[in-house]
């Protein structure tokens, strides 16, 4: 990945943007389970947030989706522990991998899907369904019929927190995003809690059979009650029921009889 401030967020160099500058603050959603904000910028004045999670595993922190913060916040986040391991989960997301590499040296071990190369950023463990992972008992899950890389990571804690990067989404008051952001968000199909990324799915649904229909008839299978995914506010509590109800709207054929 480019060191720069222009990324490109896929390998086909078809969706770019660059690092915005507003921030939100650390804040600990569960115990030893962070999630902070940065922001992205898809074009001049149109900002939205992206997420970053921290999870503390054996004293050490699992950092899904990293985000460089302001100074006072990058140092709450050192003040939690060595950073061990950092992991990307889809293919638009990673933006801040090669800066995390390089800042907390030689320590992290990168872990992301298989065949989704980010330039500048070497990959030490493959995220592979039924596989190892960098938190104990967590659940690896890939939308195999996706046409590029995007995995979920359920963390057996709390009732289950599934984590994504744009699979599910939350734009119910979502924090960081610009004016002009918000005038064109929502007629492009970004709002409510458990949103199913518009542009992810542009990009990346097979326009054969169901779609990504089967997926997520595999996801919603899963035991979880919290999500976080990679824009928008944590869902506590009710994140598989946004998320069925986003989907049943989507695709009928998970709807029940």
């Amino acid at each position: 990945m480019s060191s720069d401030s222009k990324t490109k967020i896929d390998g086909s160099g078809s969706f770019k943007s660059k690092r915005g500058n507003v921030f939100g603050k650390l804040e600990e959603v569960f115990d030893d389970v962070w999630w902070a904000w940065g922001t992205t910028q898809f074009a001049p004045g149109m900002h939205i947030p992206r997420n970053m999670v921290i999870v503390r595993e054996n004293g050490g922190l699992v950092i899904i989706h990293p985000v460089v913060m302001p100074d006072p916040e990058q140092i709450k986040i050192d003040a939690l522990g060595p950073v061990k391991h950092i992991v990307r989960l889809g293919a638009f997301h990673g933006m801040d991998d090669a800066k995390y590499v390089m800042r907390y040296s030689p320590s992290p071990e990168v872990w992301a899907p298989a065949n989704d190369p980010h330039e500048g950023v070497a990959v030490d463990h493959e995220l592979v369904p039924g596989g190892e992972s960098p938190i104990e008992g967590a659940t690896i899950f890939s939308f195999a019929r996706a046409k590029k890389a995007e995995m979920a990571l359920l963390i057996p804690r709390h009732g289950g927190i599934l984590l994504t990067a744009d699979s599910m989404q939350n734009w119910e008051n979502a924090p960081g995003v610009s004016l002009l952001g918000k005038l064109m968000l929502g007629p492009m199909g970004f709002k409510g809690r458990g949103c199913i990324g518009p542009g992810w799915r542009k990009e990346c649904e097979p326009k054969d059979g169901d779609g990504l229909a089967p997926d997520f008839t595999r996801l919603l299978a899963l035991d979880f009650k919290h999500g976080i995914g990679g824009h928008g506010r944590p869902m506590i509590a009710t994140a598989k029921i946004d998320l069925r109800a986003q989907a049943e709207k989507i695709y009928p054929s998970l709807r029940k009889g």
